[in-house]
């Protein structure tokens, strides 16, 4: 027979045990084998209902909402958030053909808000996307929202609309739009940035979403003053309404900037965002893809931020005849900074040779082996110490520097930033992995280390140890080239050439053939 802790842990995994085998259990006079029996045996019920509960929805198309939050209950006590997401979004399309446009929507962008949260499987099937982005469209159709006139504005320079949900300092948005702002041209572009506040509560709204936040404007305002120092228009959506009033203003903002071309850098999240895309709101709309693209039917271009994901979709999108392209976001390189204070706080004497690496860097399959490269280097180079940089979790790596005798010449600091302006020499199995801090090094004039480990790996970290000048040499080249290849000033560039493509294509098919969008309507039916 099997033992208590036994069939608990059957149940947990979701293995069949029979209800009688607990029984003996739930009888016990001991108070601890009583609660798990029992704990065990509700937790079985629970999942029989669960299972019922999703009969029930399917049967009637998920389209009563009680039931639909009798269901996400059940899922909630049996830790089952990943099956909360699909019922969910269909329980919107349901209320969609009711014409309960409101409700649908808020339900379809707490859906896939919670997916993305959770990282939950309903999304990474591609038709899946397909289907929610259809949900949206047909939702912008129902509203109506038309151009109270055309969208040839006749500008000489480029207005270039930047569309985030939120705004925040600390946001993966931060870098890009007070980079944007600061790099283009404003002679050929005026740069107009706009935030929906999908994350923020609005009153109006019916459906719970996973997580709310306050609005933009009363959290951590600097990056507001950088973008609107840099001469750049900044304007967030109003939260006294519900998501189709904050699309109805958003698009009207929009057309009074009279905005020739439209990023928008958001999830499928974002219904506001996904809303105002299909309506006639800019000449050209592009998605910059970060985790999943935008999906939106009237998207004419899809910009990756990873080579890898653009080779996997771009024959995806050639298909539909939207273009797609690789487009490096760029940096604004740090000015080099003096190191002596800061060596001093740290109790560093200024004869020692720092090196640097990323706690990530650790972490990644050849991990050990740079593990092991520092520890030959510290071992032979009495002068040279090592800082980990960055959040992690480094308990291997310190039990393997202290077998090793040289865990006293290990650091340890969270903030990459600062502690890397203190550093003589930069570690990285492969330009692939970290690239940001990677930037980051260069940008501040540190030497980078690059390449497959080995023993021609340490030769040449000993050789950078040994010569201070051919590191001082190599680091201001490898910060020249990173300023010219790989500068925000490049990446402006290029979304400039490709609006001006876009915008100039739209302008010769004028009156003819039009661009292809892609039907997702169609493609999900």
């Amino acid at each position: 027979m099997s033992s208590l802790i036994e069939l608990v842990d059957r149940v947990n995994k979701a293995q069949h045990i029979e209800p009688v085998q607990l029984e003996i259990f739930q009888n016990s006079a001991n108070s601890a084998e009583s609660y798990l029996a029992h704990r065990a045996a509700a937790t079985m019920q629970l999942r029989g209902a669960h299972e019922h509960l999703r009969e029930c929805l399917e049967a009637i198309n998920f389209s009563d909402r009680k039931l639909l939050e009798e269901y996400l209950i059940v899922c909630e006590f049996l830790d089952a958030k990943n099956e909360q997401s699909e019922p969910t979004a269909r329980f919107g399309a349901a209320a969609l053909a009711r014409g309960e446009i409101s409700l649908g929507i808020e339900a379809i962008q707490s859906a896939v808000a919670g997916e993305l949260k959770d990282g939950g499987s309903f999304l990474s099937d591609r038709e899946n996307c397909l289907w929610i982005a259809s949900q949206y469209a047909r939702a912008a159709k129902s509203i109506g929202w038309a151009t109270p006139e055309g969208l040839d504005w006749g500008h000489d320079a480029i207005r270039l609309g930047y569309i985030v949900s939120e705004i925040l300092d600390e946001s993966e948005h931060a870098r890009i739009l007070t980079g944007l702002a600061e790099s283009l041209d404003l002679s050929r572009c005026e740069f107009y940035v706009y935030s929906t506040e999908a994350a923020v509560y609005r009153g109006g709204e019916r459906f719970t979403q996973p997580a709310y936040s306050r609005p933009s404007a009363q959290r951590q305002a600097t990056i507001l003053r950088k973008i609107q120092e840099s001469g750049a228009g900044v304007w967030l959506a109003p939260c006294d309404g519900d998501a189709l009033s904050a699309a109805g203003a958003l698009a009207e903002k929009m057309v009074l900037d009279q905005i020739d071309a439209a990023i928008f850098d958001v999830t499928q999240a974002d219904a506001v965002a996904a809303i105002v895309a299909s309506w006639p709101v800019a000449r050209a709309k592009i998605n910059w893809c970060r985790t999943t693209p935008f999906y939106a039917p009237k998207i004419d271009a899809v910009i990756y931020g990873e080579p890898d994901q653009h080779a996997a979709d771009k024959d995806f999108w050639a298909e539909r005849g939207i273009e797609s392209r690789f487009i490096f976001e760029g940096f604004v390189p740090e000015p080099l900074r003096e190191s002596a204070p800061v060596r001093a706080a740290w109790g560093i004497p200024q004869s020692a040779v720092v090196l640097a690496t990323t706690g990530r860097n650790l972490e990644q399959k050849r991990g050990g082996e740079l593990i092991d490269t520092i520890i030959e280097a510290l071992r032979i180079h009495r002068q040279a110490i090592c800082l980990i940089l960055g959040p992690g979790e480094f308990s291997t790596p310190k039990r393997q520097f202290e077998r090793a005798g040289v865990s006293g010449r290990i650091g340890y600091a969270a903030n990459v930033g600062e502690v890397l302006g203190i550093s003589d020499i930069y570690l990285a199995e492969s330009r692939d992995v970290n690239t940001e801090d990677m930037l980051l090094a260069t940008g501040m004039g540190k030497p980078v280390l690059i390449g497959e480990l080995g023993p021609r790996y340490s030769t040449r970290l000993a050789r950078l140890i040994q010569q201070p000048e051919q590191r001082r040499i190599l680091g201001q080249t490898m910060r020249r080239i990173a300023r010219e290849q790989f500068s925000m000033s490049n990446t402006a560039q290029r979304l400039l050439e490709l609006c001006s493509r876009l915008l100039g294509r739209k302008e010769t098919a004028a009156g003819g053939a039009t661009d292809v969008p892609m039907d997702a309507t169609a493609k999900v039916a």
